[in-house]
């Protein structure tokens, strides 16, 4: 006889023992795994913290996604570098690229016997102490010129000079000597310098560099001879701003 298993319910409809203990085990595991998450959730929240930062997708720039140009077809552009400038220096401009002329010279005993430019323009850059231009006006000098024209155009920025006819003291004295001069550039910028009484090398600075390729030198007041009124003075040397 063969036995009928599709009926294993209580007849009374009361639910099997065996199916109420499995809800029981269900409700005591959950139980158990919330105490336990609740123990050890001190220890378990710093992992779950560092778990989310390491998860978080960072949002993309549209800016850093945009397709770079071909290095090939659009060559990086290049800054182009400046040459600093020189540095310039004050220099003695060479007195063979320098000629002079004056409104006018003296004629003497002197110069007729030791010939016609003993005291010509050309005395003051001879680099000789000793020799000297003397104009050859009525008067005692003043308002007498004397020019000197350069090779090319030069920064000048100074002069040096000897006021007066330096072959003696006794001549020096006996002569007019530079006094109140004022410094033409040939494009109207001028400069007016007081000199020193002195037979002594003095420098007359301008206070700055005058691109030029000429000075005027004018007189306008001098020292008195204690003999002549002719006015004479031996030298000039021009320092100009040089590379």
């Amino acid at each position: 006889m063969v036995a009928d298993l599709t009926n294993n319910a209580d007849p009374a409809g009361h639910a099997s023992p065996r199916s109420g203990t499995g809800a029981g085990l269900i409700i005591t595991a959950v139980v158990s795994l919330a105490v336990l998450v609740w123990l050890f959730w001190p220890i378990l929240r710093p992992m779950a913290d560092s778990a989310n930062a390491h998860s978080i997708i960072e949002p993309t720039n549209p800016a850093q996604t945009q397709s770079q140009p071909d290095s090939k077809q659009q060559p990086a552009k290049t800054t182009p570098t400046e040459t600093p400038a020189r540095p310039q220096t004050r220099q003695l401009y060479p007195v063979a690229n320098v000629r002079a002329e004056a409104a006018s010279q003296l004629t003497d005993n002197q110069s007729a016997r030791r010939g016609a430019d003993y005291y010509a323009p050309v005395r003051t850059i001879d680099q000789n102490p000793a020799t000297a231009w003397s104009e050859g006006g009525s008067g005692d000098g003043v308002g007498e010129w004397i020019r000197y024209r350069f090779a090319e155009q030069i920064n000048l920025a100074a002069v040096r000079i000897i006021a007066g006819y330096a072959k003696s003291d006794v001549i020096f004295r006996n002569n007019c000597r530079l006094k109140r001069v004022r410094f033409d550039f040939g494009d109207g910028r001028s400069v007016e310098r007081t000199l020193t009484d002195t037979q002594q090398w003095q420098e007359i600075d301008f206070g700055g560099a005058f691109s030029t390729d000429q000075v005027t030198l004018h007189i306008l007041e001098v020292y008195p001879g204690a003999k002549y009124d002719d006015l004479a003075f031996s030298e000039i040397a021009f320092i100009h701003l040089a590379e």
